[in-house]
């Protein structure tokens, strides 16, 4: 047979099989409008595996049983885009909502004077605040009403997620309700009359060292961690070695009695972090950015399925972060943000995809994103 007439069996055989196809999708419509009528969810996970099973045994052709799983989740994966297209969808989530109190009691992560004081102080526009020493002290005063709101970095522009604080989100039922970003300028401080060279040993928070690292290594300093940047500031002024010297924002040298040896030792001189601000409720606002945590099966394909119905739904994806889950290994859960809000349905039938298709699933943030000046 000559290829002009294996192509014209091809055109044929295609043109059955786009027949065939709209007699499916018109079986798929008839399917979304009884599952309207009666509140049955678009996804049904045992039936698409019948489906599969039996699309295998049908093909004659035992070569060919390998791409009928393929096939037949490509043509349901069309089948839920055309039933979900007048599908009201819906986070099986009841989210209470409050307006934002920028004179509600707030706390911060670190000592006076930290990155996350300041976040604290120019997001909620001043006002007092309390001081917390670690991370979980945080969620732990907001989930029990100590305070009404909590804030906490969350990532950094040169070192990344601060996995702690994605860690506690998935375990705190809280909601991230807003975000300040902060371009961080860590500077050397010590006690008068030391100097930047006979310093060897320096402390700080972990984020600020590693944010600082070619900095500390190329004069052979000693790095030794502490809970935040203050902190490091507040060791060093109650001692009196001069061999001794914290990384943190300058202005800790005026609270602390310190002097500043050298500005701006960050590797990155754009360096910025990001601050996120937690509550026990969601806010009433102009959204335009939404947080999500998943769990979904460790089996092929599965974050791939769960991660792009974001580009089918035309939903940018911003961040995705991966953490292992406790006592399970080898498997993890995930962080994703999002442009858009709630009220836009396109990134309802996303969200309404990854709940269905995953085993953990939690809306953790619905907000007004922050600037970067």
């Amino acid at each position: 047979m000559e290829l002009d007439e294996i192509r014209a069996k091809i055109d044929g055989i295609d043109g059955e099989i786009i027949k065939l196809f709209e007699e499916r999708m018109a079986c798929a419509k008839e399917v979304a409008e009884y599952k309207k009528t009666h509140d049955v969810p678009v996804l049904q996970s045992g039936r698409e595996e019948q489906v599969i099973a039996k699309a295998q045994s049908n093909i004659q052709d035992p070569s060919l049983r390998c791409y009928a799983p393929e096939l037949m989740n490509c043509l349901m994966e069309l089948s839920k885009d055309y039933q979900r297209r007048d599908y009201n969808a819906q986070v099986k989530t009841t989210l209470a909502r409050e307006d934002f109190d920028a004179h509600a009691s707030k706390g911060f992560f670190g000592e006076k004077g930290s990155n996350t004081e300041r976040a604290t102080r120019e997001y909620f526009a001043g006002g007092d605040a309390i001081s917390f020493s670690s991370f979980e002290d945080i969620f732990e005063a907001v989930s029990n009403g100590e305070i009404k709101y909590g804030v906490l970095p969350i990532e950094n522009s040169s070192t990344g997620a601060i996995t702690d604080v994605y860690d506690l989100l998935g375990k705190y039922n809280l909601y991230v309700v807003g975000e300040k970003w902060l371009r961080i300028e860590h500077s050397l401080l010590a006690k008068k009359g030391a100097k930047t060279e006979t310093i060897a040993k320096v402390y700080s928070h972990p984020q600020a060292l590693g944010q600082c690292k070619e900095f500390l290594l190329s004069r052979g300093m000693q790095t030794h961690e502490c809970a935040s940047t203050s902190s490091a500031c507040k060791l060093i002024a109650q001692g009196d070695d001069l061999t001794c010297a914290a990384l943190a924002d300058k202005s800790n040298a005026e609270i602390y009695g310190l002097e500043i040896l050298e500005q701006n030792v960050a590797t990155c001189k754009d360096n910025f972090t990001r601050f996120v601000v937690i509550a026990k409720n969601m806010l009433n606002c102009d959204a335009d950015k939404v947080s999500v945590h998943f769990v979904i099966k460790n089996k092929v394909g599965s974050l791939y399925n769960a991660l792009r119905v974001f580009a089918r739904y035309n939903v940018n994806m911003t961040m995705i972060e991966s953490r292992p889950i406790k006592n399970n290994p080898k498997n993890y859960s995930f962080y994703v943000d999002l442009e858009g809000n709630c009220n836009q349905n396109n990134v309802m039938l996303a969200l309404e995809y990854l709940q269905q298709n995953s085993t953990v699933f939690k809306l953790i943030g619905e907000y007004k994103s922050g600037e970067i000046k």
